[in-house]
């Protein structure tokens, strides 16, 4: 009877833990600005690297937020050519895309983990606009 009680504990903590629930993001983002562009940043929930963060940064304006797993986040900007860039704080390795953001427009960028030796490393990538609202609506 004594050998059940961490198990027990263990369960529990799992119990516990999963009861908190995160944020729900929904698929239908607000319409860029009519003077301004809207960029949006998700990352689809993986159980693979489901616990590194991405910190993005814009070359002109610093932080732009930390994406985690199964998250959103989305940025109305001036027009203007902008450059983000993502790193990760436990692996090695960064990458970075340019956009030049037109006033009305919605860019979808869409954050991976690419598989390597030693590790793995995070990638943007420019997704069609059809292709990154049905990202979208897989996250809600």
């Amino acid at each position: 009877m004594r050998k059940k009680k961490p198990y027990i504990f263990l369960i529990s903590i799992v119990v516990a833990l999963s009861s908190f629930s995160t944020p729900a993001v929904t698929a239908t983002l607000p319409e860029a600005k009519p003077d301004k562009g809207m960029v949006v940043f998700y990352r689809i929930s993986k159980m693979r690297g489901a616990a590194i963060r991405f910190e993005i940064t814009d070359s002109a304006k610093g932080s732009i937020g930390s994406l985690s797993n199964g998250s959103v986040i989305h940025k109305n900007l001036e027009p203007g050519q902008y450059t983000f860039t993502v790193r990760t704080p436990s692996m090695s390795g960064q990458d970075s895309i340019t956009l030049n953001v037109e006033t009305g427009k919605t860019y979808y960028i869409k954050g991976e983990i690419i598989w390597g030796w030693p590790v793995g490393r995070p990638k943007f990538s420019q997704m069609a606009d059809s292709a990154g609202q049905a990202d979208l609506e897989a996250i809600k």
